[in-house]
Parts: structure tokens; sequence; C-alpha cells
């Protein structure tokens, strides 16, 4: 199980080891030299001088795998924590510092990190599918759509509770009012109206590809080129 903690935070020390840390920095799935030492075992000092070493000889491109950051420690004399110097590494960035990493123990170890290197950057990779989601013209359409879901919803509430002949006399406060269908009915309601506005989005952009098609045909027919003579243009004003 790949464990995630936000950069610089140390892992806790279970009873066997503890396990890679991974988390995201930059929406890339990075790892901390604090908690590689802890999950190999080795004194945090020595894999700083290990990357400080590496750094001398990677060529420029390769430093961006490894990030200086601030790492919180347990003060060993009790009281608040301590901050100490240590990096981000991308798996790049791992790999590197664990081909150092020698003997039997040591592979094991790196396969077990390799392994929550995949589970983190698969996780990023769903995350990018999704991306298109929060396109801004299209999430101004998705507000659009619900904004007006719930503006028929209400109607239809608000009509009903006026239609009550309880509420109509006076014998019944309208805060007090709840429907006679059921929620089920509701929401069947809700996407019949919802498939309504799926058919007249259909409509809208056949009939827009249509006049575009149109346009273009016409363009052409007088000399002229749609999208740069027309669409390009501003409308100019009838005279009055």
């Amino acid at each position: 199980m790949t464990g995630t903690t936000s950069p610089g935070t140390s892992v806790p020390a279970n009873s066997a080891r503890p396990e890679p840390v991974i988390s995201v920095s930059q929406n890339r799935a990075v790892t901390t030299s604090m908690a590689v030492a802890e999950f190999f075992g080795k004194p945090h000092n020595d894999v700083l001088k290990s990357i400080r070493a590496l750094l001398a000889y990677v060529p420029a491109d390769h430093q961006r795998n490894f990030s200086q950051t601030v790492a919180e420690r347990p003060n060993p004399s009790g009281g608040g924590s301590i901050s100490s110097p240590a990096f981000l590494l991308t798996r790049d960035g791992f790999t590197l510092l664990a081909m150092g990493f020698t003997g039997k123990r040591a592979l094991h170890f790196k396969l077990a990190y390799i392994d929550a290197f995949n589970q983190m950057e698969a996780r990023l990779q769903q995350r990018a599918v999704l991306a298109p989601a929060l396109d801004p013209k299209l999430t101004a359409r998705v507000d659009e759509r619900a904004w007006e879901l719930a503006r028929t919803a209400f109607a239809w509430y608000r009509g009903e509770m006026l239609a009550d002949q309880d509420v109509k006399s006076g014998t019944l406060r309208p805060e007090h009012w709840t429907p006679t269908r059921t929620e089920h009915q509701s929401l069947q309601a809700l996407a019949r109206h919802a498939a309504a506005f799926e058919v007249v989005e259909r409509l809208a952009q056949s009939g827009r590809m249509h006049v575009m098609q149109e346009g273009r045909r016409l363009a052409a027919y007088v000399g002229l080129d749609w999208d740069a003579d027309i669409m390009k243009k501003p409308t100019a004003k009838r005279g009055g």
C-alpha cells in the first residue's frame, strides 16, 4: 500500500518498516530524502551526502529531479519538531539515488518504492483524463445547465406548493409544506428535463454546423473567405 504525505513530512515508523511515501508536487509523483532514509534504514545525513554527490556529476537537465526543501523531524530531546534540509525526488531522482543501494534487501526495498511510484503515477494519469472537464468553457456550460435544472426544479416545487389547497386556505404555512410526489418521481422529472436539454443542445449544434457550411458555400460563391472576411469582421450597423 502506498503511503502519501505532504513533502517534507517524515514517515511514522511501523513495527516492521515504514511504507514508501509518495506525494504529489507540481503534478509530479515525488518522495523525500527523509522518507527514503527511513525506509532503507539509513541516516538521513548519509542520504543527503549521496544526493549532493550525484548533483556534482549529473547533467543540468537531470538536476530538476532533485529539489531542495525542508523536512520536519522529531526532536530527540522532546518539544517541537526540528526543521532539517532535505530533497524532493522524482521517480528518476529516486532511481539515480537508489543505484548506490546494493544487496538483496536493498533490491526488495527498491522494488517496493518503484511499485509505490507506479501507483501514484497511475492516479495522476487518471486525473489527467478528467482534466478536460476543467476547461473554463465546458465548466461554464455545466454551471449553466445545473442552474437551469435548479430553476426548473424550484419552479415545479413552488407551483406545487401554491396549488396546494391547505396552503391556499392558510391552514398550512408554506415552509411546512412537503410535496406529495416521491423523491423518485421528482428525480425522474428532472431526468426528463435533462434529456430535453441534451436534445436541444444537439439540435442547436447541428443547426450551427449547417449554417456554417451554408455560409462558407455562399462566401465562396461571391469570392470571399468565410473565416477571414466574414467571421472576423464586425457586423455593419444598418442605417435607421
